[in-house]
């Protein structure tokens, strides 16, 4: 191992920065570590902090001068053994002698020559180790003195203290000393036995022992060690004694009294008997373990208690390590290393394996093991055997979760059963199929796939539910490449495969391993429409022996999917019927609603064709004579004049009646009269001509019409309406017409349609007029504004309102057959839908509708044909 050498430290003290900058290079050669300081208050916080080996001071600095820094470094217990140089000039040799006074060791001086600065600088530096390394040793010497002296007063005090017997014979065993304080345990008084040998004094067995241990001593020149035991007094006592060889040949006895321990030993001994009979009979073992050593102390027996080999552990922590099953060795040794870090006890339980075959399940519990300092040495505690116990919880465990897995599945099993019944939709029944056998097995991927055997025999997967790690599986797979796996499903057989690898089928095998299949499982499913299907489950990233239960519960899955499948099958065949007659009763309300528009049409073309042909007659007949009258009452009139220029004296009984009927205006007024009749019959001509315009009877249906004429034509009907009450002004019509081009359409259809939303127009007008003032009708008037353009190659027609508008509500259901904004008796529900089937159906154009309160517009559109 490698160790860094500390590198001096100089400290440079001056405030001239050309100064630090020419030391600190200097001594950066000769690799010394350089703190500087700029004043001398830096300098004593610096000291104190960095100890440097060497302070050079410069004598004159902003603040305390050097002299002050110096003298209060000196002061300082913490800096007073740090040497001091200052620097001065050549020429202040009192500062120089001053500088020594307050406690300086050198100096140099300015300007500063590199050699001299780099040699007085070691030389201070080595001066400073010597200092150190004498002052060290004169420390040491000291301290051994004072050991010294304390140990020889504490041996004399030991001596004259010690209980122990203390004897010295010759070489032929004769007492030549007695310690006085041996007294109490010598076998016959002090004056008794000085000059007489052991064999004069002892038992003979005993002066032999003494005998045999003093010449072995003697002749190995090495103390002998010796166990024996003297009746003193009314007790025996037990010796624990050393014969030392002395210079001169004799020996000296040195003897303590062991029967206390001797008797502690064996209680001890009881109860270590005791204890392991105790812990042979729990099955427990004891352990101490040296973290520093790496040593393990095994109690007596503890491999015999695992049924092992006594000595198979060993005597080291690595030696016991090995022994561990793998998989529980980290959280042992984080236990451990926790216990050691926290002082906290702990308990762990884990795995043993002495032989490959054979486990052996162990619970160790300990605590911290501390020397009489507190320091942590390691660890101690106890090793309990529970294989059996563990064995037995295992399988109560294996059995739990058999249990517990067969109530999942049979939860599983249940839910599916449940969903199947729930749900007719064929797809979410197979996704929710799919996707809990996944689940339920915790395999990689679950499938289904349906056969088709059309002109293209192939497996087409329609529903998958897998890990994310691996590809996806829909899509389809013809039966030759699936080679004898179509086979057999198509026999309505099961197909378990737990290792493709190792299949004999090379065309099943180079398939299912292309798909990275290592474990399958098909299960057909049929039914009773000879549909047939496959439920797949699949084992991509490790293979999977598939046990009889799993193949059980898919079993059942799958007849219950056959279930399934047959009933959306009915579903599907009874949804079918159902649209078909849903078809056809719209159908037949279509044809309905066509049949009443078509008589309601036919109705009001024939009732319209039949009124404006009677009134067009004799309108027709007094309009053409009136031209005849008017000729008759010129030459009438003519007549009168002439008669009044021939006869101006008429019978005074003419003369009267002449008066009485006011000739002359008579004669003035017959004009005006004529005149006012021809207006009327040109008036109602033209109501004539709009009815058959509106009707349309008199011309074929399809036809290329001028739309604006049904627009008059509808507005000249609904005049009446327009026009002003006594209690509500007139409705404001708004016309913005467009350049439009003739239309090749169903004119009195569209006629219709113009009919109807301008009727409904005019009602949400009433409506809203009927709750309002005649002051605010005039502030805000009631307007209907049209608005037609040609866009392309359609043209548009706008009905704008300013009524309240429509409902929300109401907006998406306008244009159903029968559905009315208006009070009972007022609407049919026919007129809107009615339109928009006129609209989109017969002319292929749009009808839409945008309102909100005091903005309503229905929006047509028709292509130009």
């Amino acid at each position: 191992m490698s160790h860094s050498v500390k590198t001096d430290t100089i400290l440079i003290v001056d405030d001239n920065y050309t100064n630090l900058r020419v030391l600190s290079d200097a001594l950066s050669l000769v690799e010394l570590d350089v703190a500087i300081a700029t004043s001398g208050e830096a300098a004593l916080k610096q000291a104190e902090q960095v100890q440097p080996d060497l302070i050079i001071l410069d004598v004159m600095m902003p603040g305390i001068s050097g002299f002050e820094t110096c003298e209060r470094l000196k002061a300082n217990p913490k800096t007073q053994a740090i040497p001091v140089m200052f620097m001065t000039a050549l020429s202040e040799t009192v500062n120089k002698v001053r500088g020594l006074e307050v406690g300086a060791v050198d100096y140099i001086t300015k300007p500063f020559q590199q050699e001299e600065v780099i040699a007085r600088v070691q030389t201070q530096l080595k001066l400073r180790k010597l200092n150190q390394r004498l002052e060290a040793e004169l420390q040491n010497r000291r301290l051994i003195e004072v050991e010294l002296s304390a140990s020889r007063a504490e041996l004399l005090g030991l001596f004259a203290a010690i209980q122990d017997v203390i004897i010295v014979f010759d070489h032929n065993g004769r007492y030549l000393q007695v310690a006085p304080s041996s007294a109490p345990l010598l076998y016959c008084p002090q004056a008794e036995i000085l000059g007489k040998t052991i064999h004069e004094v002892l038992p003979s067995e005993i002066a032999n022992l003494f005998l045999t241990h003093i010449q072995q001593a003697l002749q190995t020149g090495q103390p002998s060690r010796l166990d024996y035991r003297l009746p003193i007094g009314d007790r025996v006592v037990y010796f624990d004694g050393t014969m030392a060889p002395r210079p001169d040949q004799t020996v000296v006895l040195v003897a303590r009294d062991m029967t206390n321990l001797k008797e502690a030993q064996q209680a001890l001994t009881e109860k270590e008997h005791f204890l392991q009979n105790t812990m042979a009979a729990g099955k427990i073992a004891c352990w101490r373990w040296n973290r520093f050593t790496q040593q393990v102390f095994w109690s007596q027996g503890t491999e015999t208690l695992l049924g092992l080999e006594p000595g198979i552990f060993g005597n080291t922590f690595d030696d016991y390590v090995s022994f561990i099953h793998p998989d529980d060795l980290n959280d042992l040794l984080q236990a451990l290393e926790l216990s050691l870090k926290t002082g906290a006890d702990y308990q762990t339980e884990h795995r043993i394996c002495p032989k490959k075959e054979e486990i052996q399940w162990i619970r160790t519990s300990g605590s911290v093991w501390r020397d009489q300092q507190g320091e942590v040495m390691g660890l101690m505690g106890s090793i309990l055997n529970i294989t059996a116990a563990k064995l037995a919880e295992i399988k109560l465990h294996e059995s739990s979760q058999r249990i517990e897995k067969q109530a999942q599945r049979e939860q599983i099993f249940n839910q599916i059963t449940q969903q199947i019944r729930q749900s007719l939709d064929l797809d979410s029944i197979l996704a929710k199929t799919v996707q809990s056998v996944q689940e339920l097995l915790r395999i990689d991927c679950c499938t289904f796939a349906w056969y088709f055997h059309q002109e293209k025999q192939y497996w087409d997967v329609v529903a998958e539910a897998k890990i994310a790690q691996i590809p996806s599986l829909i899509g389809q797979y013809t039966r030759d490449t699936m080679g004898d796996l179509s086979d057999l499903l198509l026999k309505q057989e099961i197909v378990q495969i737990d290792q493709v690898a190792s299949l004999e089928n090379a065309q099943v095998k180079a398939f299912l391993t292309t798909l990275g299949i290592q474990s399958i499982l098909l299960l057909p499913v049929f039914n009773e429409t000879g549909n047939y299907g496959v439920l797949t489950c699949i084992q991509a990233q490790t293979s999977k022996p598939w046990q009889a239960e799993d193949v059980a519960l898919l079993v059942a899955v799958a007849d219950q999917l056959a279930i399934a499948l047959n009933q959306s099958n009915l579903l599907a065949e009874t949804r079918t019927k159902a649209a078909a007659l849903a078809q056809a009763l719209a159908e037949l309300q279509q044809t309905q609603l066509r049949l009443i528009q078509t008589e309601k049409m036919s109705s009001l073309g024939k009732l319209v064709a039949g009124v404006a042909h009677e009134i067009n007659n004799p309108v027709s007949f007094i309009h053409g004579n009136l031209n005849h009258a008017d000729e008759y009452v010129h030459q009438l009139i003519a007549l009168i004049h002439q008669y009044q220029r021939y006869c101006p004296n008429p019978d005074p009984e003419l003369a009267e009646t002449i008066a009485e009927m006011d000739l002359d205006f008579l004669q003035a007024d017959f004009k005006d009269l004529l005149q006012s009749m021809r207006v009327g019959t040109e008036r109602i001509r033209g109501i004539v001509k709009s009815l058959r315009t509106f009707s349309r009877l008199d011309e074929s249906e399809v036809k290329n019409v001028n739309l604006h004429e049904g627009l008059e034509s509808a507005l000249m009907i609904l005049d009446n309406r327009l026009q002003g009450q006594e209690s509500w002004p007139p409705i404001e019509v708004i016309k913005d017409y467009g350049e439009l081009p003739s239309i090749n359409c169903y004119a009195g259809q569209l006629n219709q349609v113009f009919m109807n939303i301008l009727t409904n127009a005019i009602d949400a007008l009433d409506l809203r007029d009927e709750q309002r003032s005649l002051v605010e009708m005039e502030a805000e008037p009631s307007r209907i504004r049209i608005t037609t353009r040609q866009e392309g190659d359609r043209l548009t027609i706008a009905i704008a309102d300013n009524g309240p508008g429509i409902a929300p509500e109401a907006q998406g259901r306008l244009f159903d057959p029968f559905f009315t904004t208006k009070a009972i008796g007022k609407g049919t529900g026919l007129g809107l839908s009615i339109s928009y089937q006129i609209v989109t159906e017969n002319h292929q154009g749009q009808l839409i509708c945008t309102s909100e309160p005091g903005a309503t517009t229905f929006l047509i559109e028709l292509p130009i044909r």
